[in-house]
């Protein structure tokens, strides 16, 4: 039999195969003095990229990626019937200081030590003094799986794989496995857990279940109507086995993942979470709320409290996270856009219910059951939306991404009878305030060991410097949604107005234009954008009361601001100074184009534009025939704005303007080679010589241009150079 520090060095395919069969043929002893090999080598490895668990992708590494489901599988895979093998065997394995959280190690120091870890507390006989953790195998394989997604993309090197972008980080196999863990050990069905393959052996390693309080007081009076002679008598079903293993396994997973995901250290200078991890925190979330939600008769008596403690833990774990999280985020960063659905999926406890208790959700109304949640959540509630509100007043909505962002928020806060909800416990909140009520806090981002308390408290979330609560119903937000609309409404209006109406010409050969040359990003989106914004407009007006577009005395202005603001170039209806956050010839390579021909045309154009493009420049200048052609020809200058990851993970917002400059790409394109390949063949057929159809569909292209310069309206041209020529 092979050891397994030589399988360990195998390719990823073979490594699993060959692992799985050394621990059916592995004894235990050997298992237990290599499982601590095993678990740095999945997690870190002599690279640092373990089993690069968080660079396999489905659509990149298919056959890796079903391996490695296959192995880790928390129902048939081999690494848990290891882990539970070991388990029920009581052995424990150390976790040092120094690979403990810094949240949990600060808990360590003051003594407010959560008591899921007391009994994993690892003291030095000589020093007297806290080493680390000893864990059973199976907790220990968690809590190094938690860490692992924590740790910076830059510093885990993707040996082997190619770097996953950040907006596709969440197709990764540790998001998958993530899932499939949560949904696994946090189960919503009783009818559906399965156990492990030894539970008779490995019950007997299990800590026993505390037994649920009763209250000492005796009722003193039994009143006739107070009794349902017919309520059936509810009864635990005999299984304690089963039971116990499951509360573990539930305790584990959720005690282990909200204090290490969630106790990520956002402050000051610490790097932020990726999108992955985000996605991770996000379905731990949805699923602690379905987790809640479940009543199920089935549960013994401490699984019942274990459900309803579970939201009390989430909701500790958040408060902490996020009120330091999110005023520190970049609020014009795309991944603005993981953390503010983070924030919508735990403000909706209603959503996440069990498919056995589900209703139908038109028109459905919150149920009285979830208002002490909100009461003490309120200011993650209403100072969330409005300082995202007071971001999108500044923000361009006519990007996709930040309309879209409007339209979740209207979306969600547009439910039947949310935002009256928030109207009635914000005026009971501010009330208590003025009265000077003391209102209790919630527990504090580091002492996560304060058992629940029946009535819910009103949370205490601080946007960072020293910020005062602001209520979402008072005259500052409605004036401040008031301006929001109006926005909301001159954005519309430009978008409308930039709707290029199509020449006689152009709309007999739309389909040929099509083909030659693609519509922009920008316009593709359109439709979407006008829709968003639409439905955003309506709700916000509805729901704050706030004055339709004809009775607003400041629309006008604003309209007839907006429409002075828009400089339009000669002969073409894009304006002269566009704003950008990616620039748009570096572009991801899309599925109708060819790879190599993109990678070369974007050559070919950034030698043209180093060698002519002070001649570009001073050609998109000229205000006669030659500039108004070659503005159709180039793309107009624009100011690209990126945000470039910094070597500490935080994020520097760069500024970069563009002149006007060539671009071939649109060449790279099937669609054009195609038409090109016909015009060839057709010039053949027709004329006996294939580059006369090529010099036909050149004239057809440079003659819709021209006409297009003919028919459409001309507007005051912008001679002042923008930027400085390049090259």
């Amino acid at each position: 039999m092979k050891t397994l520090k030589n399988i360990l060095h195998l390719p990823l395919l073979y490594r699993c195969q060959e692992v799985a069969a050394y621990f059916d043929l592995a004894s235990l002893k050997d298992l237990h003095d290599s499982f601590p090999t095993l678990i740095r080598s999945i997690f870190c490895g002599d690279d640092g990229a373990g089993w690069r668990l968080r660079f396999v992708t489905r659509e990149q590494a298919p056959a890796e990626y079903e391996a490695l489901e296959n192995f880790f599988n928390p129902i048939s895979g081999p690494m848990f019937r290891m882990l539970y093998r070991l388990t029920g065997e009581s052995l424990r394995f150390g976790i040092p200081f120094y690979d403990i959280p810094v949240k949990l190690q600060d808990t360590m120091r003051y003594g407010t030590l959560p008591s899921f870890y007391k009994s994993f507390l690892s003291i030095d006989p000589f020093n007297n003094q806290l080493v680390g953790f000893q864990m059973n195998p199976f907790d220990y394989f968690l809590f190094y799986f938690a860490i692992h997604g924590t740790v910076s993309h830059l510093l885990v090197p993707p040996y082997g794989f190619s770097a996953i972008p950040e907006h596709e980080q969440g197709r990764s196999l540790y998001v998958m496995l993530s899932c499939t863990y949560i949904c696994t050990f946090l189960p919503v069905d009783s009818q559906y857990i399965v156990l492990p393959p030894n539970a008779d052996v490995l019950v007997r390693t299990m800590p026993d279940i505390e037994p649920a309080k009763t209250p000492m007081q005796s009722i003193k009076y039994l009143l006739p109507h107070r009794l349902d002679l017919h309520a059936p008598v509810e009864t635990d079903h005999p299984q304690p086995e089963a039971a116990r293993i499951v509360h573990w396994r539930s305790t584990s997973i959720l005690h282990i993942f909200l204090d290490i995901w969630f106790g990520i250290n956002v402050t000051g200078t610490n790097p932020l979470p990726s999108a992955e991890v985000l996605r991770c925190m996000r379905a731990l979330v949805k699923q602690v709320h379905t987790f809640s939600n479940c009543t199920d008769r089935r549960d013994s008596t401490a699984f019942v409290a274990l459900r309803k403690r579970a939201l009390d833990m989430l909701s500790a774990r958040f408060n902490g996270f996020f009120g330091v999280a999110f005023p520190r985020w970049p609020l014009y960063d795309v991944s603005l856009m993981n953390l503010v659905e983070l924030w919508l999926s735990f403000i909706q406890p209603w959503r996440y219910c069990p498919p056995s208790q589900e209703v139908p959700k038109v028109d459905r109304a919150i149920e009285p059951k979830y208002e002490p949640f909100i009461m003490a959540n309120l200011e993650i509630y209403t100072q969330t939306f409005v300082k995202l509100a007071n971001c999108l007043i500044n923000a361009d909505l006519s990007r996709l991404v930040n309309a879209n962002l409007l339209y979740r928020l209207c979306r969600v806060f547009g439910q039947h009878n949310l935002v009256p909800l928030l109207r009635q416990l914000e005026r009971d909140f501010v009330d208590a305030s003025k009265r000077n009520i003391p209102t209790t806090s919630a527990p504090n981002e580091t002492d996560t060991s304060q058992e629940p308390t029946d009535q819910p408290a009103i949370t205490s979330f601080h946007l960072g410097g020293g910020e005062y609560y602001v209520p979402l119903f008072s005259e500052e937000t409605q004036s401040n949604l008031q301006t929001l609309v109006r926005k909301v409404r001159a954005v519309m209006a430009s978008l409308r107005l930039n709707k290029e109406e199509p020449s006689w010409l152009r709309s007999r050969f739309a389909w040929l234009i099509a083909l030659l040359q693609p519509p922009p990003q920008e316009q593709s989106e359109l439709p979407n954008v006008l829709c968003r914004l639409e439905f955003a407009e309506a709700v916000l007006v509805t729901l704050f009361d706030l004055p339709a577009g004809e009775d607003d005395p400041c629309e006008e202005i604003v309209m007839t601001e907006l429409k002075d603001s828009i400089s339009v170039s000669a002969g073409g209806r894009f304006p002269v100074l566009a704003v950008d956050w990616k620039d748009p010839v570096l572009l991801p390579i899309r599925g109708d184009e060819n790879a190599f021909l993109v990678r070369f045309l974007h050559t070919v154009s950034s030698k043209l534009q180093f060698m002519y493009g002070a001649e570009m420049h001073a050609l998109w200048l000229n205000q006669g025939l030659p500039g108004m052609v070659t503005r159709q020809l180039l793309m107009p200058p624009c100011t690209v704005h990126r945000f470039a990851r910094q070597a500490d993970g935080t994020k520097e917002l760069i500024t970069e303007r563009l002149p006007a400059r060539v671009s071939l790409r649109f060449l790279a394109s099937y669609k054009v080679l195609a038409v090109v390949g016909c015009s060839f063949l057709l010039g053949g057929m027709l004329f006996g010589a294939p580059s006369y159809g090529f010099f036909i569909l050149l004239l057809l292209v440079l003659l819709d241009k021209l006409l297009t310069l003919a028919i459409s309206p001309q507007r005051p041209f912008d001679d002042r150079d923008p930027f400085p020529p390049r090259g």
